[in-house]
């Protein structure tokens, strides 16, 4: 597969122009230097420590559904992840380009464990989850994905140009499906990127992780949509920590929904939907045996020492 390697530096001064022209011809931008390295250490010392233990018995610890991947909700790694996906910049930008104020969607840290299997084909979004939307109303939303180690193998792909494909025509959500699966596919680039990279990218284009691969690949994921079309709320509901939120402008809480109410329950979030796995009934019925034979113990240890006195 052939590699994206354009990048725009966004403390040029007109880097939100170059960004746009991007955007609009291409489908995806990737922008460079928006954070500090020590920003990036300090979520990857986070995202790391997350990523070393499940969450059992309610401690913190990464989520995982599948055996392919883990995720985790990124808001709560610390104020770095906020600052970093609600950056004005970023929210700027997107606005910009979709021409009206929007909501975050949510926002997840996930690691790609490299199992060398294809488990997420490429895919668009095509607006089924909105609201008072017409197929022809687009651009309609963006992607934000932000790199947290160098990455080439195992990196995002897109489409390019393919956010500009009809949805009145064909509305079908996966690439292989698609009648121009050829062109997407002689269009489909790897986004090549420096840790700290951010790719904002249109969510109606074809995209998704390079794969099969054997290499691992962590990232932050979020998504904003225009606000007037998901009738002014987020479309999941997310988790945070809610002093994290002190440095943020009216700007940035706006963005993120705050006080606007949300689409979905915090717990119908497909990361979150354990009920339905087979191993997580048995493993619960372990961790409730256990918990019933500590009592026990306890009770007996209790009963032996009142006996005794």
């Amino acid at each position: 597969m052939q590699n994206f390697d354009q990048h725009t530096e966004v403390n040029q001064e007109n880097w939100i122009t170059k960004a746009l022209e991007s955007l609009k011809k291409e489908g995806v931008v990737v922008l460079r230097n928006l954070l500090e390295s020590k920003t990036i250490d300090k979520i990857n010392f986070s995202s790391n420590k997350i990523l070393s233990k499940p969450n059992i018995l309610g401690a913190p610890g990464y989520y995982q559904t599948d055996p392919f991947k883990k995720t985790y909700d990124a808001f709560l790694l610390g104020e770095e992840v906020i600052n970093a996906i609600v950056n004005e910049k970023i929210i700027n930008l997107i606005e910009t380009y979709t021409g009206d104020k929007i909501l975050i969607c949510g926002t997840f840290l996930k690691h790609d464990i490299g199992a060398n299997e294809v488990y997420f084909p490429y895919h668009r979004h095509t607006g089924v989850d909105l609201t008072k939307w017409d197929k022809k109303n687009r651009p309609y939303g963006c992607g934000v994905l932000l790199y947290l180690h160098d990455t080439e193998e195992g990196a995002f792909c897109y489409s390019l140009g393919s956010h500009k494909l009809s949805l009145e025509e064909n509305d079908v959500g996966f690439m292989d499906q698609h009648p121009n699966l050829e062109e997407l596919k002689n269009n489909l680039k790897r986004i090549n990127g420096k840790a700290g990279d951010i790719i904002i990218f249109d969510e109606n284009g074809f995209h998704g992780p390079e794969q099969p691969t054997k290499k691992p690949r962590t990232v932050i994921l979020s998504t904003y949509q225009l606000a007037k079309y998901t009738n002014n709320k987020t479309r999941n509901a997310y988790p945070v920590v809610m002093s994290d939120l002190k440095n943020l402008t009216s700007t940035q809480l706006r963005c993120m929904g705050l006080g606007t109410g949300t689409n979905q329950s915090y717990e119908d979030l497909h990361f979150r939907k354990f009920d339905d796995i087979k191993y997580y009934k048995k493993i619960k019925k372990v961790i409730e045996n256990k918990m019933f034979l500590s009592l026990m113990v306890h009770k007996i240890k209790y009963k032996i020492k009142s006996i005794i006195k």
